[in-house]
């Protein structure tokens, strides 16, 4: 899958974890997208943590 064409709504996020180096966007219990920070082209992992923060609340986790 073309990452450029897929989508998916904050609220069927089962949760998201960051630690030091990769964010972990977890679709179930199961199942995990992983994120490597340096692979991040249009702003910066911080500007992404922001982000999930605002949208997931306690589903997002901070490990580092």
């Amino acid at each position: 899958v073309n990452s450029e064409d897929s989508s998916l709504e904050y609220k069927n996020l089962h949760c998201v974890l960051e630690i030091k180096d990769y964010f972990f966007i977890y679709f179930s219990k199961n199942q995990a997208y992983t994120l490597r920070k340096s692979a991040i082209t249009e702003g910066t992992p911080e500007d992404l943590t922001v982000l999930l923060k605002k949208h997931l609340g306690d589903k997002f986790k901070s490990r580092f």
